[in-house]
C-alpha cells in the first residue's frame, strides 16, 4: 500500500513539472491536422513535438472518444460559451463605484472567472490528455482495419481493380 501511495505522489509530482514545460516553435509550424500555420489560434504543442490548433484537436478527439467522453467533451464547450457571455455580459453593465451591487458583479466575475478555470481544464486534461497521433488511443487503434465490412461490401467491384 505504502510503494502505491509513493507511485501517486511521484506520478503527481511528474504531472505538475509537466504543466511548467514550454516549446520554442518556428513560426513556419504547422497545425498537424489542417496543415494552417500554428500562430493563427490557438494551439498545443505536445511532448512528442505535434502540435495542433485547439478546435482541430477537439475535432480530431471528439472523432475517436467514446459517447459518454462526447457527451462531457460538448457539455463542457458550452458550459464555457455560456460563462464568457455571462462575464461579458456583466462588463457591459455599468459599475457603480459606490455601490453595493459593484461588489456583487466584481464577486460575481470573479466567481464566473473560477468556474470557467476550471472547466478550461476539465476540458484540456480531455482533449489535450494525450498526443491524437502517437498517444495511446492511437497506438490500440493500429489493429483495426483500414476498410470495415460494411464498406467492402459496398465496394466489391473495386477488389477486381487492385487485382494483378
Amino acid at each position: 500500500m505504502d510503494e502505491a501511495t509513493r507511485t501517486a505522489e511521484a506520478m503527481q509530482r511528474d504531472m505538475s513539472s509537466l504543466k511548467n514545460r514550454f516549446a520554442i516553435l518556428s513560426t513556419k509550424e504547422t497545425c498537424q491536422v489542417c496543415s494552417q500555420p500554428l500562430w493563427l489560434r490557438q494551439f498545443y504543442v505536445f511532448p512528442c513535438q505535434h502540435s495542433f490548433h485547439s478546435d482541430c484537436l477537439t475535432r480530431r478527439v471528439v472523432g475517436s472518444c467514446n459517447r459518454v467522453q462526447r457527451r462531457r467533451i460538448q457539455e463542457l464547450q458550452a458550459q464555457i460559451v455560456e460563462i464568457t457571455k455571462q462575464r461579458r455580459q456583466l462588463r457591459l453593465t455599468p459599475l457603480m463605484s459606490k455601490t453595493k451591487g459593484a461588489g456583487k458583479q466584481t464577486e460575481s466575475d470573479e466567481q464566473l472567472e473560477q468556474q470557467q478555470r476550471r472547466a478550461k481544464q476539465q476540458l484540456d486534461a480531455l482533449v489535450a490528455g494525450e498526443c491524437v497521433l502517437c498517444g495511446e488511443v492511437m497506438i490500440k487503434s493500429i489493429a483495426e482495419p483500414f476498410i470495415s465490412m460494411d464498406q467492402t461490401t459496398v465496394n466489391a467491384g473495386a477488389d477486381d481493380a487492385w487485382s494483378i
